[in-house]
Order: C-alpha cells, then structure tokens, then sequence
C-alpha cells in the first residue's frame, strides 16, 4: 500500500513538473525550459534540468525576447529606436522564428568539406599555409544563402467587431473573431532571421572543416616523418 502511494506521488509530483515547466525565449533564437526562480530588475535566473542535474543560467533582460511563467507569457523586448533597425514586437518575433528555423533546417555540408580541403592544402604550406583556409572563409562568408522555403504561420490574434453600430450605450456590444496574420507582410522579417541564422551556420562549418583539415595535414605529416 505505501509503495502504491508512494508511486501515486512521485507521478503526480512529475506531472505538475512537466506542466508547470516555465519558458525563456532569448533574442538570438536561444530558449531554456525549466523553473524561473528569480526575476530582478536586470536579469532573470532560471533552472532547468539536463540529464538530472540542475544547471543555474543567469540571463539578462536585454537578451531576452519573452518568457512563460505560470503559464502567462511576458514580453520583455522593446524597439531600440537608437538602432536603425527598429523592429516592432510581431515583427521580431518573426525574425527570431527565422534565426531558429534556419539553424535547425539549413545544412551547408559543402562548406564543411571544403573547408576540409583548403585546411588540408594550407597544411602544405605549414604556418603560411593558414592564409588559404582563411581566405576560403572570408569567400564563403560573402554570399549568403536563399531561403527556399515559405513560412506558414498558425499565430492569429482577436479582434473585436462592433455588431450593432448604435454608438455608445448598453445596447453596442461587440463580439471576438480570429484574423490570420498577414505572413505575406512579415515574412521578409522571418527571411531575414533565417538568412542570418543560415550564413552563421555556413561560415561556421567552413572554420570547423578548415581547422579539421590542417590539423589532420599536419598531425599526419609529423607521423609519416617519425616512422
């Protein structure tokens, strides 16, 4: 009887867990899930669980888009209108959908492999030879990649619409109905997002296949050398 108790709890107690888990959405794309524990003026501290160890982040207000606390959702994010480029709430919500969509969906294999290449060729030349692999990064970070794909946004908001246009009084009442965002309005915002979610990736992989690719040349040249 106490076992069946005891399991009864532990389950409830993990069901509580999953549903009360709270939500940061940081403004590179970035998001935690566990428990908020504190929010302050300047930062917000967060727990989440990772493998059953708790791991303390510490994120400050001015990277985060929004968190979910309780079940409420909070935006933080406000238009820098120091900055030129001044986007509104939806607008960078759309582009952040962009970065994470991006890093999740674009592969730049090619980069990597010739990253590899040019790695290999500059450990040719030893020291010297790292100017060829970097300028194969610099190449490859000029261009930047074309989304391919269109964004299907299920986000709607409501709206009210007056019935009965009798003006003020107890007899005007309105009612909620849904309108679809205008994908076709925001998606440059979301293009943008994935575009420079997509280009970090591809210069990235182009580095990690470069240094890869040197350090094999030489790490095996050396070994050839001390046979």
């Amino acid at each position: 009887m106490k076992t069946i108790i005891l399991i009864s709890a532990m389950l409830v107690l993990g069901i509580n867990t999953v549903f009360s888990q709270d939500t940061l959405l940081l403004l590179s794309g970035k998001s935690y899930s566990g428990q908020i524990t504190e929010i302050s003026k300047n930062y917000i501290r967060i727990y989440t669980d990772r493998s059953f160890i708790n791991s303390s982040k510490l994120i400050y207000k001015d990277e985060v888009f929004s968190f979910v606390k309780n079940n409420e959702t909070t935006v933080l994010y406000k238009p820098n209108f120091n900055n030129e480029i001044r986007f509104s709430e939806l607008e960078m919500s759309y582009f952040i959908k962009g970065l994470q969509d991006g890093k999740k969906q674009y592969h730049a294999p090619f980069a990597t492999i010739g990253g590899f290449a040019v790695g290999a060729t500059g450990g040719v030349f030893g020291f010297w030879g790292t100017v060829i692999p970097s300028s194969y990064v610099f190449i490859v970070g000029i261009k930047t990649p074309k989304i391919e794909n269109t964004f299907q946004s299920t986000e709607n908001f409501n709206i009210v619409e007056n019935t009965i246009n009798d003006g003020y009084g107890l007899k005007n009442y309105s009612k909620q109905e849904k309108m679809i965002l205008n994908n076709d309005f925001y998606f440059p915002y979301y293009k943008s997002g994935y575009e420079t979610s997509a280009k970090d990736k591809k210069i990235k992989n182009a580095v990690k296949g470069s240094v890869i690719g040197f350090v094999v040349f030489v790490a095996t040249s050396v070994l050839i050398l001390h046979k």
